[in-house]
């Protein structure tokens, strides 16, 4: 008879994945980021932008993001043993390569002199670090499409990404390197400069979805649509989580063109100690409550949630009617 083998749980192992997540600093960005401005629902971005909440990273989520990390740095290594190859990525100071806009930044990996088709002309490198169900995709669709349509074809967000970069840096090509976790196999796809993609996805969209003072709409009404369900902010959403307390989700912020943020209640501009903060002022913005709105008077707002209670927002309270 076969024996049934135990499973060992090793509390150490355990221990360091809590020390992991408690250790890891999962604020969300101040700024709106190029590497998100290509996600296909709006109503996902604007809530990033504004502190709504949505899922934290786990153990496994904040390995994922050191591998992709380590492997960055592993390729640029790799890609300077390459003769005539120029590969910047940082800028003299030392710091990374980066632009701001307003609220809108991101900050690249490289740029590059020496690859691609045309060698001669500077690139913006990029490189990510995906599983090698993804990463033979790609493949697959530099065969079916040709490479430089390749990229929009594998991955939106990449190619919004690269298209942002391109059209801040007033760079005409771009050079993805792509490698599987461990950094064992790699290859590359190169995408050129789209005027109307760099325009909308450097410029327009993410101009409106800072503009935008409520949230946007869903990108599907059923909760059980994959992309939803799998979205971070999923809960808040189609759920009943409210969104986090701080100044980005209160009615009384304003994301102003220069890129700082103002209070009309206290009449104040707000640093970002005090937007992760809030204050006891705060009112959430009706447009991510998980509700119909009732009534409000001065200082409080009720609302009917979906399951049928009435809760009141007074303040940076809720409470049960």
């Amino acid at each position: 008879m076969a024996q049934l083998i135990l499973s060992h749980v090793d509390h150490v192992l355990d221990k360091m994945n809590e020390e992991l997540v408690d250790q890891f600093d999962n604020n969300p960005r101040t700024h709106l980021g190029a590497s998100s401005i290509g996600d296909e629902c709006d109503r996902k971005i604007w809530s990033g932008f504004h502190w709504v909440g949505g899922k934290k990273f786990d153990a496994n989520g904040i390995k994922a993001t050191e591998d992709g990390k380590h492997s960055e740095i592993v390729m640029a290594t790799r890609l300077k043993l390459v003769k005539n190859i120029q590969l910047q990525i940082t800028e003299p100071s030392g710091k990374q390569l980066h632009f701001k806009a307003g609220h809108f930044g991101g900050s690249l990996d490289g740029v590059i002199l020496g690859a691609g088709y045309e060698k001669k002309k500077m690139h913006v490198w990029e490189h990510k670090c995906c599983n090698v169900e993804k990463f033979n995709k790609l493949h697959k669709l530099k065969m079916e499409v040709g490479e430089f349509e390749a990229l929009e074809k594998w991955d939106i967000v990449y190619f919004a990404q690269a298209q942002t970069y391109m059209h801040k840096f007033n760079i005409e090509h771009h050079y993805l390197t792509v490698s599987t976790p461990g950094t064992r196999s790699e290859q590359s796809c190169v995408t050129n400069y789209n005027p109307d993609a760099g325009e909308y996805y450097g410029e327009k969209r993410p101009r409106d979805i800072i503009k935008a003072d409520r949230a946007p709409s869903r990108i599907s009404m059923d909760p059980a649509w994959y992309k939803c369900k799998f979205c971070g902010f999923h809960e808040n959403c189609h759920g009943s989580k409210l969104p986090d307390v701080n100044c980005r989700t209160c009615i009384h912020s304003t994301p102003e063109t220069e890129g700082q943020w103002t209070c009309a209640l206290h009449h104040t501009q707000l640093d970002e100690e005090t937007q992760r903060m809030g204050c006891a002022a705060h009112l959430f913005n009706p447009s991510i409550v998980p509700g119909q709105q009732l009534d409000a008077g001065e200082g409080w707002v009720d609302y009917k949630t979906p399951d049928g209670k009435v809760i009141r927002n007074t303040g940076a309270q809720v409470i049960d009617k």
